[in-house]
């Protein structure tokens, strides 16, 4: 048809019929940010805001909440950068504020329930920051497999060391990014020479990296920059036994100064716990809990 559509058409028009009418620009579904995806719409309980792991689109996060059931309605936060034309943003405080003003639209007041997995983990914990330092009420920040964060008050020989790791992650990032460039410019070269004379087609622009990938980098190289400030609130953190094992737990215990709550997931990696079944099923049932448990304090009579 010519027209482009975004990944969040899907969930704006989830049958056949309905994208069709939305190709022809009849019908349109009610509008929601460009941040926000309704992958959960019906439920009686609060909204939960959910941000994904590094890399992912809102999508991706079917995986998880298929497991949730429908006791309460289900927003993925599409990051910036996936659409042709859009930028990724460029630092995690960008970031979460980009959510906070689509999670406002939806959603005016608080309270707000906030998750994350992986990266999105430590997007929702800006976010929370965020909301808070507005006067609104935040009874749920749970991270899944989080990233180490370093926070801004540390000594200064460690300081030291993580500025050293930190400007070696920058310059590996640097030589990865520039060798996939010269190979999408290597692969666009290719098409261009064997494209004939008498073949039609769309031009193609040399060194183009697909938008996920651009978007890897981004979202990576916010994550090395990220200085978190203290948080009054509380977090859950589930984690991998791969990732406990590193001892990032003190560094979460810095930031979050309402109190941290940790549960280990016994033999997962990483990769096992946010994609297989088994372990999804275990990080579903672990916020199901905490959301229950936040939502109770937060709407008990005061």
């Amino acid at each position: 048809t010519g027209q482009s559509l975004p990944m969040t058409a899907l969930f704006q028009a989830p049958t056949v019929a309905e994208l069709s009418a939305l190709l022809r620009g009849e019908g349109q579904p009610e509008r929601l940010p460009a941040a926000i995806v309704a992958l959960q719409p019906v439920g009686e309980g609060l909204p939960l805001f959910l941000v994904p792991e590094l890399e992912a689109s809102a999508i991706n996060l079917i995986k998880l909440i298929r497991f949730m059931g429908v006791a309460r309605p289900v927003f993925g936060l599409q990051p910036r950068g996936f659409e042709d034309g859009q930028a990724p943003l460029a630092t995690i405080p960008e970031t979460a504020a980009y959510y906070v003003q689509a999670v406002r639209a939806v959603r005016p007041r608080g309270p707000y329930l906030l998750a994350g997995l992986c990266y999105g983990g430590v997007v929702a914990l800006e976010m929370a920051r965020l909301l808070a330092a507005e006067g609104e009420s935040v009874p749920a920040v749970c991270a899944m497999d989080v990233p180490p964060i370093r926070p801004r008050d540390v000594a200064w020989p460690l300081e030291a060391r993580r500025r050293l790791r930190g400007a070696w992650l920058h310059w590996k990032l640097w030589r990865e990014y520039q060798r996939e460039l010269r190979a999408a410019a290597r692969k666009t070269a290719g098409k261009a020479a064997g494209k004939t004379a008498g073949q039609a087609g769309p031009e193609v622009e040399a060194g183009r990296l697909l938008p996920g990938r651009r978007l890897r980098y981004a979202q990576r190289i916010a994550g090395l920059n990220y200085r978190p400030r203290p948080y009054a609130g509380a977090v859950s953190l589930i984690l991998s036994e791969e990732h406990h094992g590193y001892g990032w737990q003190a560094d979460w215990q810095s930031v979050a100064r309402g109190g941290l709550e940790v549960e280990v997931v016994p033999g997962a990696t990483h990769k096992a716990l946010l994609g297989s079944e088994t372990y999804l099923r275990v990080l579903a049932g672990w916020l199901q809990d905490r959301l229950a448990r936040a939502e109770a304090r937060a709407t008990a009579p005061r």
